[in-house]
């Protein structure tokens, strides 16, 4: 899936933040606090991926606008 000019893979590593969360900035150093996970699979409706968070055991559902590929 190509977004924003970025292609996603399924079981690709990828970093990522919960909008809802609110420790996605570190307040010490104003550093984004990115979770780390495995792209499991796509939705098809909307523009989001489920992904597998580091140490996780279920899928979480993720707007691919809040997620970053690992290079």
């Amino acid at each position: 899936m190509i977004y924003q000019g970025i292609e996603y893979k399924k079981h690709q590593r990828v970093k990522f933040v919960i909008p809802t969360d609110e420790r996605i900035i570190d307040p010490q150093t104003d550093k984004v606090l990115w979770r780390y996970g495995t792209i499991q699979f796509f939705t098809k409706k909307s523009i989001s991926a489920w992904i597998l968070e580091d140490g996780a055991k279920e899928n979480i559902r993720v707007s691919l606008f809040c997620v970053s590929p690992l290079n």
